[in-house]
């Protein structure tokens, strides 16, 4: 362990905290915590919906505010387990496999701690003492008396503080700017609701053998207003000679993303070869994912090749606005979507598409619409930038201040 400034210490683990070992006799809580690398120390019926502990919980580990839990499953992005701080209750308790422990906040600032436990300082120490061929049912094979044996890097008290302070500032941005985000997800929802069953002006309805609709609208099959065709694969799939870096874009379900858009670039691209077996989508083509995370929809900003999995929408113009049309079949299929066919992978079937029913408002109407709920999802899109932004900046900050590369005036 080296770089780091010559007035921070090297520190053990036990040297600035130690275990808790408080077991929850009597049942004093029943307030069963997890650890979400993301989330923190969080109750199970909060973030499973159901309690998944044992029924007798007297040999857990009872935790109050402030105290930490380290779990050492490790998973994508936390390759050594997460070390959280108990936030969000008073107290609760966690599994005896575990290691729980409390900061000397005289040594160490716990917000400090925080970020501390989520550097790559820890990550590194996690590793120098993990064992030889450590992981094992998906832990780390790291024993009680070795995690606090465990050095880390640790500046002056002062010096904590002001990079505590900085970097909770940044955690309160993005925590704003998760909630714009979710506000923003609550009016798309619900004004899709409002305006693909009431209509933007809210008038007399009239009833049909399907549904409600209000005065000017229409119910009709989906045949009836637009032909559809699956994309394809040149068989047998998954030939090399299918694929080329240099090659054509090649649009599969998870090149879609939440705003009606393809991604910026497809994770595939297909050779010359390829694009003369498959179907072909000028930019502008509405589609839409059938099989495994159905309901994806987007109008394309560039010329491309679709899979199998995507339905493509032509024909629909004397009927729909692209735009409305786009909004109308996501809602539908995300709706089919819960009910189809399939196990894991479901699928939209031909007999399924064959009896799909929409509404139509005239296309005044439905051009208005479009607008309103397109603004709110571009507006979705760039408060996600801005949040992806933030993050990076965080990285780079936490990077830079718990390295000592930047350092703080005290």
């Amino acid at each position: 362990m080296s770089n780091f400034p010559p007035n921070w210490q090297i520190m053990k683990i036990g040297q600035f905290a130690k275990r808790v070992k408080r077991k929850n006799h009597n049942h004093i809580s029943d307030n069963v915590l997890t650890i979400s690398a993301n989330d923190g120390l969080i109750s199970q019926k909060e973030f499973f919906n159901k309690i998944v502990a044992s029924k007798d919980t007297s040999g857990y580990t009872l935790l109050e505010n402030g105290e930490f839990a380290y779990n050492k499953s490790y998973s994508e992005g936390f390759p050594v387990g997460a070390a959280r701080r108990l936030r969000k209750y008073s107290d609760g308790i966690v599994s005896p496999l575990y290691i729980c422990f409390c900061i000397n906040q005289e040594i160490l600032d716990l917000k400090y701690a925080d970020y501390l436990f989520n550097s790559q300082w820890f990550i590194s120490a996690i590793y120098s003492i993990a064992k030889e061929g450590a992981r094992s049912h998906g832990l780390l094979n790291i024993g009680i008396n070795e995690f606090f044996d465990a050095s880390l890097p640790i500046p002056t008290l002062p010096e904590q503080m002001k990079i505590s302070k900085i970097l909770y500032k940044i955690d309160q941005l993005l925590e704003k700017t998760r909630n714009q985000i979710l506000k923003l997800q609550y009016l798309h929802k619900g004004l899709v609701s409002q305006f693909l069953s009431v209509g933007i002006n809210d008038g007399i309805s009239n009833e049909t053998n399907v549904d409600f609709i209000p005065n000017g609208w229409c119910i009709k099959k989906i045949e009836e207003v637009s032909t559809f065709r699956r994309g394809s694969f040149p068989q047998p799939y998954g030939r090399a000679e299918w694929y080329d870096d240099n090659g054509y874009p090649f649009v599969q379900v998870y090149d879609i993303d939440e705003n009606y858009k393809l991604k910026s670039t497809t994770k595939a691209r297909i050779s010359k070869l390829a694009a003369k077996k498959s179907v072909f989508i000028p930019k502008g083509s509405l589609i839409v994912s059938i099989q495994g995370s159905i309901g994806r929809v987007a109008i394309t900003q560039y010329d491309a090749y679709v899979d199998r999995t995507i339905l493509i929408f032509k024909n629909f113009e004397n009927h729909f606005d692209k735009r409305f049309l786009s909004i109308l079949i996501k809602e539908l299929f995300l709706q089919q979507g819960q009910i189809a066919d399939g196990g894991i992978i479901k699928t939209i079937t031909k007999q399924t598409l064959s009896e799909f029913k929409v509404k139509q408002p005239p296309l005044i109407e439905q051009k208005k619409i479009a607008e309103i709920i397109l603004t709110v999802a571009s507006n979705i899109e760039l408060k996600k930038r801005k949040l992806h932004q933030i993050q990076k900046t965080k990285q780079s900050l936490i990077q830079d201040l718990l390295s000592g590369r930047k350092r703080m005036n005290i």
